[in-house]
């Protein structure tokens, strides 16, 4: 009932905007929800920030004709992933 009583305070126009566009409401709250179920490594060293991959984000920015995102890492990883 809690979202009904919202619904109610909410101008006609923004409540019609909502239902046209419910779908991607939806989609944007489970692509925001964390899962908590999600597999991961329970290993600390194995979750640690390495920096950023650099053949993989030049590859990336070329692809995206984005050379000057090329200076925005902070921190390179030393070697591939894996």
């Amino acid at each position: 009932m809690e979202q009904v009583a919202l619904v109610d305070r909410l101008e006609p126009e923004c409540v019609a905007r909502l239902a046209e566009r419910r779908e991607d409401a939806l989609l944007y709250k489970r692509l925001a929800t964390l899962a908590e179920d999600a597999p991961i490594s329970r290993n600390l060293a194995e979750l640690e920030w390495k920096g950023v991959p650099r053949g993989a984000f030049e590859d990336f920015c070329a692809e995206m004709g984005s050379e000057r995102l090329l200076t925005r890492p902070r921190r390179w990883a030393s070697c591939a992933p894996g």
